[in-house]
């Protein structure tokens, strides 16, 4: 049931926020993404377009240094055996 209150100057949605989910996908693409960057503000252009924090940047890092475990970096939940994230070509995990 989707709480709404009429404020008279708009609507406040007063559900709880969800807490979002990102694939491994996206996140290799992501890292790749900041990583090739080499001017000033460039990640910081990437983290406000894609809404995310430079901690969750560091946290895949870290992740996938530590050999890329699938289940990690893929999210809770959100496992797919099909994913195996050390037998992707170009992608060092």
């Amino acid at each position: 049931m989707k709480k709404v209150v009429n404020l008279g100057n708009g609507e406040v949605n007063l559900d709880r926020p969800k807490r979002r989910r990102f694939t491994a996908e996206y996140k290799l693409k992501i890292l790749a993404e900041t990583e090739a960057c080499k001017g000033t503000g460039q990640v910081a252009a990437i983290l406000r377009r894609e809404g995310l924090y430079h901690s969750a940047i560091q946290e895949w890092r870290e992740v996938r240094a530590a050999g890329g475990q699938a289940r990690r970096l893929l999210g809770r939940g959100i496992v797919r055996h099909d994913d195996d994230l050390g037998a992707r070509g170009g992608v060092r995990t």
